[in-house]
């Protein structure tokens, strides 16, 4: 018997234990030639990661590069092309596994000089790399969904339009989530007493057709509560869903709908069930993770504060342009759609339209001998009439008191708008029963018409007005169409222009101070200036007309500097009174004065000139002054507060009331308009305004004065709510300046604070 010698029986034996660790080690190892990449040899290991024996992959040695997935093949081979002798390269690519489909290998591999003989081998190994690339792809994933919903939330919660800043966020929330359509569907109650879903914003995948838009959730309503999606909303739970496990009616909607898959998110507002959040895949069955859940209800606690949000604005918005009675919208709305109408006139100059003023006879009498209440039950009766009588495109407002205007657009001729006027005039003739009141009153219309080239809204206004009041002095419920011929009423106005203007120059004007009050201690804290005037008949002229016609006629400011420097003069002397060191003097700044170019200057000139400290000066603006809240107009708001006076927004919810400028302009103070002050006499509905203003003012660190303070009721309520300011008759009316100074010297405080 003979043996091998002992070199090869160590030398077995070592090959005997390479092969048993190749066969074990996970990895892959192989070689074969540069350039072709034909294996010359692969360890049995290959069985387990791709399903194939290395007898299969020998006997055809460049098969394994047709197992290379077709997307990710010519950057392997390239990336193999380039192998360097003795330093090690790597690839992920995707490999073809027998049972398995596709998985993800690393590849590390170098070339090597062959150990018997000239020339070089590309040697290396493949290891499994599928379920560490799903967990870093899944983690990016969820990376990229972090990162959405925060830049998600940060539109919701800071952009300043809205729908704009919903669209955006469905957008980057969609693409990072990797869905197909997006839907935010709020929830409303049908017919039959169940709530159904309304498509409220929707996002759809690029490379989906916006035509996909379709909300399945349109099921029968006697089967809506049943269902299981619907139950875990109003438990305000997540609902995530695979189409085939739905019960066989919204199956077929999802089918329809093209979705494989859906997960739900209840929209929650002020602790109810607004509507929900709809994530939906078309072609693939998508499980949800807990995290990428948690993350996602985020994003809805995000869109929820912002609907609130909106919801309060626009219940605002809505206020500041519509007449808080009748809800018909206010002169402010009313001009801005004039104005569109003009825009269309200049446009197409054969556009015809009509703004017909209405002012209703007998209306003071009624109301003075049947009482407020019935009265705006008339108002309101009225506003009904007149929306039922008129087309859709028209426009009917009610600019205060007993004060109409009709908007006509689109008319054929002049006929269209008297036959509209007369139509309107019988409608309101016939009798209105309020309670056990039967009222019958009529109406004067004034009428006007776009062919007189008019190129300012508030021009037709007053044309229209001119026309009304002829109507009305040519006798009860008729109509007047303006005419060159009225122009009587022009040539009044324009002697009191030149009046008024005299009245400057020899500061013929008489200033009158309301005291403002401190509600806690009933202590005086400062003065209003008002102006005061009377024409040439000794006739007094609204503060209103005033201002306006100093406006339009570009006396303003003048005016303006000129009751600002008597109030501050004035201002200077209270001062000198004991105890009023720190009294303070507010006075009211106009548009144009604001957008002045010497404004700043001047001002700053009246303060050194009085001698006053500019922390006890107070510049009133109205919301009109300040709507454009661009940068010209933030920039001269932070001018003036640079002098050291604080900036108040007068009467606070009358006009354009909007959240976004409240958070952008450098204001200190809110006034709350008078006609919300006095209806907190009317109970929870009219005191649910004052309430807001003040939450909003407190959470803004915003002051607050009450105009129009009456009675100890409205008053007490104030306090109720920390309102620290106001003003009204119920303290003192507006007194002259001697009269201020009485009342300083005779008393420190008023005793009408409630206890």
């Amino acid at each position: 018997m003979t043996f091998p010698p002992l070199s090869e029986i160590v030398k077995s034996d070592q090959q005997s234990k390479l092969d048993h660790l190749s066969a074990a080690c996970p990895a892959v190892m192989y070689s074969s030639c540069p350039g072709a990449y034909e294996l010359t040899a692969v360890s049995k290991s290959v069985t387990s990661l791709f399903g194939y024996t290395d007898q299969d992959l020998l006997a055809e040695p460049t098969r394994w590069l047709s197992l290379i997935h077709p997307d990710d093949r010519s950057l392997a081979l390239e990336t193999l092309s380039q192998g360097t002798l003795d330093v090690w390269q790597e690839c992920e690519y995707r490999f073809f596994h027998k049972q398995l489909g596709y998985r993800w290998v690393q590849n590390i591999f170098q070339l090597v000089s062959k150990p018997n003989g000239p020339g070089l081998e590309l040697i290396g190994c493949w290891l499994d790399r599928t379920e560490h690339l799903q967990h870093r792809l899944a983690q990016q994933q969820r990376d990229n969904l972090l990162t959405a919903v925060a830049e998600a939330s940060q539109y919701l919660l800071t952009g300043s339009h809205f729908n704009t800043a919903v669209t955006k966020a469905l957008a980057v929330v969609g693409n990072a989530a990797q869905i197909d359509r997006l839907y935010v569907c709020e929830l409303h109650t049908s017919t039959a007493g169940v709530l159904t879903p309304q498509l409220r914003y929707a996002w759809v995948k690029k490379t989906e057709s916006a035509s996909s838009l379709h909300l399945p959730w349109t099921v029968p309503s006697d089967v809506i509560g049943q269902r299981r999606w619907y139950q875990s909303l109003v438990r305000r739970l997540p609902f995530s869903q695979l189409t085939r496990d739905f019960h066989e009616i919204e199956r077929s909607h999802l089918k329809r709908a093209d979705i494989c898959s859906v997960f739900l998110l209840p929209i929650i507002i002020e602790d109810q069930l607004w509507g929900f959040m709809s994530f939906e895949n078309r072609h693939i069955e998508r499980q949800w993770s807990t995290p990428d859940i948690s993350l996602l209800q985020t994003l809805v606690a995000s869109l929820s504060g912002a609907l609130k949000h909106h919801q309060k604005e626009t219940e605002l918005l809505h206020h500041a342009f519509h007449d808080p009675l009748t809800d018909l919208p206010n002169r402010a709305l009313f001009i801005n759609r004039l104005e569109q109408s003009l825009k269309q006139l200049q446009r197409y100059p054969d556009y015809l339209f009509a703004v017909l003023f209405l002012d209703l006879d007998r209306f003071k009498i009624i109301n003075d001998s049947m009482g407020h209440g019935v009265g705006d039950q008339l108002l309101m009766g009225i506003a009904e009439r007149l929306l039922s009588s008129l087309r859709p495109g028209d426009t009917a407002s009610r600019l205060g008191g007993d004060e109409f205007v009709i908007l006509l657009n689109g008319l054929q001729n002049q006929e269209d708008a008297t036959s509209t006027a007369e139509r309107l005039r019988q409608q309101l003739t016939l009798p209105f029963n309020l309670g056990v009141h039967e009222i019958f009153i009529d109406v004067s219309i004034g009428i006007t018409l776009s062919n007189f080239g008019y190129h300012d809204a508030e021009q037709v206004l007053q044309d229209a007005d001119v026309a009304m009041y002829q109507a009305k002095s040519a006798g009860k419920g008729c109509h007047k169409v303006f005419n060159t011929g009225m122009q009587s009423q022009t040539m009044a106005r324009s002697q009191l222009e030149t009046e008024m203007r005299r009245a400057i120059e020899r500061q013929a004007f008489e200033i009158y101070y309301q005291p403002i009050v401190c509600l806690k201690t009933g202590a005086i804290d400062a003065f209003e200036a008002l102006i005061r005037w009377y024409d040439s008949n000794h006739q007094p002229i609204a503060a209103s007309d005033l201002i306006g016609i100093a406006e339009e006629s570009g006396m303003i400011q003048d005016l303006g500097l000129s009751v600002l420097q008597q109030a501050c003069n004035q201002l200077r002397q209270w001062q000198r009174l004991p105890d009023y060191e720190t009294l303070r003097i507010s006075v009211n700044l106009s548009a144009k004065q604001l957008f002045h170019s010497d404004l700043v200057t001047k001002v700053a000139d009246i303060i050194a000139a009085s001698r006053i400290d500019p922390t006890h000066l107070k510049l009133e603006l109205t919301e009109s002054t300040i709507i454009r809240n661009d940068q010209t107009t933030i920039s001269l708001l932070k001018q003036l507060r640079e002098l050291g006076l604080e900036l108040y927004l007068d009467d606070f919810g009358a006009g354009y009331s909007s959240l976004s400028y409240l958070y952008s302009l450098p204001i200190n103070a809110l006034k709350i308009d008078q006609t919300f002050v006095q209806r907190i006499d009317m109970g929870a509905e009219g005191q649910a305004i004052i309430r807001s203003i003040l939450l909003l003012a407190n959470n803004l660190d915003l002051q607050v004065v009450a105009e129009g303070v009456e009675n100890k009721i409205q008053l007490n309520y104030l306090n109720s709510l920390n309102c620290t300011h106001g003003q009204g008759f119920l303290f003192a009316p507006p007194l002259t300046a001697r009269g201020a100074t009485s009342l300083l010297r005779s008393q420190d405080r008023f005793e009408y604070q409630s206890a």
